[in-house]
């Protein structure tokens, strides 16, 4: 008996040899049923992966089952939902066209801050989205991944927010929900659409409530997301709520939108042992500094050896002479943003708020300038421009002259660290330093 073969579009036969249907007239195609690739028609074996091709028919559906993680694999993953506030609200009132650029700008935005942190943009569930961090790719520090893409998106969409404000006169917010738990990820589907990455089990539904519960531009998590941030963000405990749909009360959090100071200073002390000449050396470079010496010191090595207590001690020992700590978190996230662990120190130095606005920004730092006795505009300028600023003020144009211009940052950023250590001393602490080797330092 001739072999005949179906087509996809009609379900009529057509010979083995035919290219196009003889029932409609379509382009016949065929798929491997082992591995899923095109098949060319006549072929006897697939291209890709050697199968042959003897059973298989041109115009044959998709294989129903795929080889492809098709037992699943169980994960613990962190799952971050972001939707926009109000959105019904925003369909009635914006035209439609309208809302469709908000709602790019706002996706792109998510797009850009899940991939920065290396996490999944899993789906866009229309005005919101659904992000995994753990899945593909997994990290040790997933939950904070997770947390500072969230702090990047709400940062993003405040700015979104303000450039159609004057347009729509509506603002444009969000919220996000972050739980951790165990899922089981493989491929999702069937026939011709396929999920690769897909996830099964609960998490993402209370990652979904969650955000659900947070207020507008805030940050809510789990208790066990927040058990893997440790001491890295502030956090306002919102006690055990209710979730429609679960049966039981998770305890929630909800996280500030900048890391603290220093996630190493924060943790609890820890006895300090077998590190005695270590800390006895850090603290004579200390002593050495107070009589006006300055001092570097770099403290390397692999990870687990004890950097981090040995200078949690030696701070203690220093905020007990009433010395001044400056900590200075590094970040290998920011690799590409000049400056970004100073930037982040005068952030904080400034006290910027997070109803700020560009205007009151600027003013700030006129002020925090003048009392180092740098008043030129010129200056305020440069710092605006570290710190990403919008300034209308001509006086704040940049100096054309690349070099120029980083010589004068260093300059000002230096007069401003180095303020008042004639009559008290500081101490500088770079945590993270990543150097050529890839050593971590602090």
């Amino acid at each position: 008996m001739a072999e005949s073969f179906n087509c996809q579009a009609c379900g009529g036969q057509s010979p083995a040899e035919a290219k196009f249907c003889i029932h409609c007239g379509g382009r016949l195609a065929a798929r491997c049923t082992s591995c899923g690739a095109a098949v060319a028609v006549g072929a006897r074996f697939c291209s890709e992966c050697g199968a042959a091709m003897v059973a298989i028919g041109i115009g044959v559906p998709w294989p129903a089952t795929s080889t492809m993680e098709a037992d699943g694999e169980r994960r613990q993953l962190t799952v971050l939902f972001c939707d926009i506030v109000n959105s019904t609200e925003l369909s009635y009132v914006l035209d439609p066209e309208e809302l469709r650029t908000i709602l790019r700008t706002y996706q792109e935005a998510c797009a850009t801050a899940v991939a920065k942190f290396e996490g999944h943009l899993a789906k866009y569930l229309g005005d919101g989205i659904m992000a995994y961090f753990g899945y593909p790719r997994a990290h040790d520090d997933d939950a904070r991944r997770a947390v500072l893409a969230a702090s990047d998106i709400i940062a993003a969409v405040r700015g979104i927010s303000r450039e159609q404000r004057s347009r729509t006169h509506r603002e444009i917010k969000v919220r996000v929900g972050i739980h951790t738990g165990l899922v089981v990820t493989g491929e999702l589907g069937g026939g011709a659409v396929r999920e690769q990455h897909g996830v099964v089990g609960q998490t993402p539904n209370i990652a979904a409530r969650i955000q659900n519960l947070a207020k507008p531009n805030s940050i809510v998590v789990s208790a066990q997301t927040r058990a893997l941030l440790q001491e890295t963000f502030e956090v306002r405990a919102l006690g055990r709520i209710p979730m429609k749909g679960l049966p039981q009360a998770f305890e929630l959090f909800q996280v500030g939108e900048r890391q603290v100071p220093s996630a190493m200073l924060a943790r609890q002390p820890v006895e300090l042992a077998g590190r005695g000449k270590e800390r006895e050396l850090l603290l004579d470079r200390w002593a050495l500094a107070k009589s006006g010496s300055g001092q570097a010191v770099l403290v390397a090595g692999e990870a687990g050896i004890g950097k981090s207590t040995l200078i949690t001690s030696v701070h203690q020992g220093i905020e007990a002479q009433s010395g001044a700590v400056l900590p200075i978190q590094c970040s290998p996230f920011f690799r590409n943003t000049p400056f970004y662990p100073v930037v982040e120190l005068v952030t904080r130095m400034l006290a910027f708020g997070p109803g700020d606005g560009p205007v009151r920004h600027i003013e700030k730092i006129r002020t925090s300038l003048a009392t180092i006795g740098i008043a030129a505009e010129g200056t305020v300028g440069l710092v605006a421009q570290l710190l990403d600023l919008p300034s209308d003020d001509p006086r704040h144009a940049p100096d054309p002259d690349p070099a120029r211009r980083r010589r004068a940052i260093m300059e000002t950023l230096a007069a401003w660290l180095l303020a008042g250590t004639s009559q008290a001393p500081k101490l500088l602490i770079f945590e993270d330093v990543i150097g050529p080797t890839a050593q971590r330092s602090s």
